[in-house]
């Protein structure tokens, strides 16, 4: 029995019920227990205390296959078999081999059939020891992967409660290697997970945000074997209809002019009549055809209708000290479940939080809780300055990567104006498929510049939890295009 066997039968005794529930979780257990599986085949290459005298039996292998009558190499080899027996203590039959060695010389082949002996004990000691270290060595290993794989499994278990009331695939949450290195908090997600359940109204502002982007469909050509009956013509007719070729024969009707022209002349004549007689005169061959059907298999290009997938997602949260308070728990709240969505879809996902300064995290990895955990444990600071963030987040979108990237800014929106080139770089964008959200969190303060730029608004009041929808007007890009011109013909004109 494998390792990894001996590991799902013991954790499906005691989480079976927990892994059943969720498919990603099951899948990602078996994922990790390959992992373990290569690990400890690793372990017992490069931990293995007997790697010099494997090395020594298999130089004195070699060594005898060419050399068998060397009692130098007999001697060497007998001391390393006898280290490798104290260093065991492992009784080394010192009187039989003393008597082996001393005699060997005097006997016909003796050092050669000595040596073959000795090597034959060499290696079944060796071979003993070895799976006795592995044996044991992969016992101490599994107990501990067991442990931390029953922790990892307790720690689902325990946030599925809170977690699949709200939609989120447990299996998803927790990492395995975040559990082996410690950074695991699950009480901090326990506590957003209560957070998102106390608060429907924001449950309800995550889930139109995760509404927004409707899976896309498309069309492509992929070849499809089908059977088809196709008409071929058979030369099975009664009635013969057409030429088909040239036979031998002696058919005077049938006969090729050729041959004709041989009847009249004395010496022709014979000719004709001796390979008239012997059936060899060339002569029409005529056959009649039948059109049939006959069932064949075909490749044929049929259009298929496939589900494309979604392109990542990008958050920018605004950590400025105006969003300080219930604007902050909203923000922190919404980039937990967004995130944690997107990694179910599959989606990658970056996180952008600004204020004063910009930093990115990569929530697309398995190791990315703890980054998002830190981001939501720390206090917000600093002015607002959008514009860094929006360039960061243009900077990604332009990549082959995030074609059809979501970029998702949750703020207060206490900001000035964008610059004019960071409106025309969104609507150019959004032409190649990206989309533009926003969540204004807090009382709506800025004027109606924003409402144009963004694909959907919405506004959460976080007095009376009340959520306001509003949708981009199709005619913006118009406005934003004209506007430009005017102000590329102003610099033309004042320069």
């Amino acid at each position: 029995m494998t390792l990894q066997t001996e590991l799902t039968e013991s954790l499906y005794q005691s989480y079976g019920d927990v892994l059943s529930a969720s498919p990603t979780l099951n899948a990602r257990l078996q994922q990790t227990l390959d992992k373990l599986e290569l690990g400890a085949q690793r372990i017992l290459e490069e931990e293995n205390p007997y790697r010099i005298h494997r090395a020594n039996l298999d130089a004195a292998t070699h060594s005898l296959s060419h050399q068998g009558d060397n009692r130098q190499a007999m001697l060497e080899e007998w001391q390393q078999f006898q280290a490798l027996l104290h260093q065991e203590g492992v009784p080394d039959n010192h009187r039989f081999w003393q008597n082996q060695l001393s005699s060997a010389a005097g006997r016909r082949d003796g050092i050669t059939l000595v040596r073959k002996l000795m090597q034959m004990e060499w290696r079944k000691q060796l071979e003993r020891l070895e799976a006795s270290w592995q044996i044991q060595r992969l016992s101490g290993f599994r107990q501990d992967m067991l442990e931390q794989l029953k922790t990892w499994l307790k720690m689902i278990s325990e946030l599925s409660r809170h977690f699949e009331p709200l939609g989120l695939d447990p299996g998803r949450l927790v990492d395995f290697s975040a559990v082996q290195q410690g950074h695991t908090d699950i009480e901090q997600l326990k506590r957003w997970a209560d957070y998102l359940g106390e608060n429907p109204q924001v449950m309800d502002l995550c889930r139109r945000i995760g509404k927004m982007r409707q899976p896309s469909f498309g069309e492509r050509l992929e070849p499809i074997k089908v059977k088809r009956k196709l008409p071929i013509l058979m030369d099975n007719a009664p009635a013969p209809e057409s030429i088909s070729g040239i036979r031998s024969g002696r058919d005077i009707p049938l006969t090729l002019p050729s041959e004709l022209s041989l009847v009249g002349e004395e010496m022709a004549d014979t000719l004709f009549n001796l390979r008239y007689l012997e059936s060899q005169l060339a002569c029409f061959d005529r056959r009649g055809w039948e059109r049939e059907y006959v069932t064949c298999e075909v490749w044929e290009h049929h259009a298929v209708r496939f589900e494309e997938n979604n392109g990542p997602m990008i958050l920018c949260v605004d950590t400025s000290l105006s969003m300080e308070g219930a604007p902050e728990q909203v923000a922190k709240a919404v980039s937990l479940y967004l995130a944690l969505t997107a990694q179910s879809a599959q989606r990658p996902c970056y996180l952008i939080n600004f204020s004063t300064e910009v930093a990115t995290l990569n929530l697309s990895s398995g190791d990315a809780l703890p980054a998002l955990l830190g981001f939501l444990g720390q206090s917000f600071y600093g002015g607002t300055d959008v514009v860094p963030a929006l360039n960061s987040a243009l900077d990604l979108m332009e990549k082959q990567a995030f074609r059809l990237a979501d970029l998702v800014i949750l703020s207060d929106f206490v900001m000035a104006n964008l610059p004019s080139e960071q409106e025309l770089a969104m609507c150019g964008m959004r032409e190649r498929g990206n989309r533009f959200y926003a969540v204004v969190i807090g009382e709506i303060v800025g004027n109606d510049r924003y409402q144009t730029l963004f694909d959907c608004q919405w506004h959460y009041d976080g007095e009376t939890g009340a959520i306001s929808e509003r949708l981009r007007d199709p005619d913006a890009d118009t406005r934003l295009s004209a506007e430009a011109a005017i102000l590329s013909q102003g610099i033309q004109g004042s320069a």
